[in-house]
């Protein structure tokens, strides 16, 4: 993988919080080319925005979305920058299939088109009924829910295209013959980010402008007094990202 520049699946890439812990430490040593430079007008909050957001970036770009349905399994805090980074792309309708509330609001704050319970309706005849019949062309996976992928999968029209980011908790089965290969869907695994040619599109898109980021930052804390109760309300799913500045 590394001698076809696929360095971000390199079998000797380690990843902090993944491969190894210790970001919450006082200091972390990592390589010097890790570091990157933020242009100084950038708001310190966009700024921790860049990892998960090149994520998203993976995920929505894998393929061409301007001008294409695409449908986002899961509003959390990547899939609401999975919603954020599609608009900016041009994609149309965004349609959000998320079990929350209040993470459904948030998709529609970022700018999501549709937004469906998939608890109290079926997202398959909502996304039918939009597109009058044909399914989405993109499905963008975030949740990692297995009946998200396979009502992603439902929905998506034969030879479109779907990206999985989410992970799931156990093995899944899926009806491959026909979900994905009679439908000759394209699919795509996404897994962290690719270096460095994402690093240089997130920082592009952010100063564009055009990403509607603000709504994804939902708390924002000055010190770590405060950091047992940022914890409580990510786990209870009542936040998209938190942020953390330095007291002054």
């Amino acid at each position: 993988a590394c001698k076809h520049n696929r360095y971000h699946v390199c079998q000797d890439t380690k990843i902090f919080g993944v491969d190894m812990d210790g970001v919450f430490a006082n200091y972390a040593i990592v390589p010097a080319q890790n570091a990157w430079k933020n242009p100084k007008d950038m708001p310190p909050e966009y700024a921790t925005l860049q990892e998960p957001l090149g994520n998203a970036v993976d995920t929505v770009l894998a393929g061409p979305i301007a001008g294409r349905s695409t449908l986002i399994t899961g509003a959390g805090p990547l899939g609401l920058l999975g919603v954020a980074v599609a608009k900016a792309s041009g994609a149309y309708p965004v349609i959000v299939s998320e079990p929350s509330e209040f993470r459904r609001e948030l998709a529609k704050k970022v700018g999501a088109d549709y937004v469906v319970n998939p608890i109290e309706e079926d997202p398959v005849k909502f996304v039918m009924d939009v597109t009058d019949g044909a399914g989405v062309e993109v499905f963008l996976e975030f949740s990692g829910a297995p009946k998200a992928l396979e009502q992603g999968l439902k929905a998506t029209t034969p030879g479109g295209r779907v990206s999985l980011l989410g992970l799931f908790p156990r093995d899944v089965s899926v009806d491959f013959n026909n979900l994905i290969i009679f439908k000759a869907l394209e699919v795509h695994g996404i897994t962290g980010r690719h270096l460095w040619e994402t690093w240089y599109t997130v920082s592009t898109l952010i100063q564009s402008g055009k990403l509607n980021l603000d709504p994804v930052i939902t708390h924002k804390y000055r010190g770590f007094d405060e950091f047992e109760e940022a914890f409580e309300l990510m786990r209870a799913g009542k936040t998209g990202k938190v942020v953390f500045f330095p007291k002054e």
